[in-house]
């Protein structure tokens, strides 16, 4: 079963996803999915957790997190996240040395940048898996 809550931020109301006790999206008003068949409370303890979390980072203080990550995408997505994931505070990386780090795991000749792109663009959990929007200049085009 999928619980959700809504979290007031300063940057706006954010939707919080969660199954088994790990955080499955994490979206701004605008990008809110289809919820009708999730459980809204704002008691499940990963909430809560994420509610704390959230008031540091936007104040300064949390640059990495304390609970589990397990975002729903295909195979790419998921290790184009994984590498996203790696990428230290206000560092960068391009969507091209992306794509090379998959195309190598993948044991492929090449990879395309721009569906490094899209990977990144479908990313439901843009707070703590970082993603152009969010950190203008981290992840840029190549």
């Amino acid at each position: 079963m999928t619980y959700t809550c809504l979290i007031d931020t300063p940057l706006g109301i954010m939707r919080a996803a969660a199954k088994d006790e790990d955080i499955t999206g994490l979206w701004f008003e605008k990008y809110y999915p289809d919820t009708y068949r999730w459980i809204e409370t704002n008691e499940y303890e990963i909430f809560k957790t994420l509610k704390i979390w959230l008031k540091g980072y936007f104040a300064g203080k949390n640059k990495t997190h304390n609970f589990l990550l397990s975002p729903a995408g295909t195979p790419f997505q998921l290790k184009v996240w994984d590498i996203l994931k790696e990428v230290k505070y206000a560092k960068s990386i391009t969507y091209g040395e992306i794509a090379k780090r998959v195309a190598l795991d993948m044991k492929l000749p090449k990879m395309s940048a721009q569906a490094v792109g899209r990977a990144v663009g479908h990313n439901p959990i843009s707070k703590s898996i970082r993603n152009r929007r969010e950190f203008n200049g981290i992840c840029r085009r190549s």
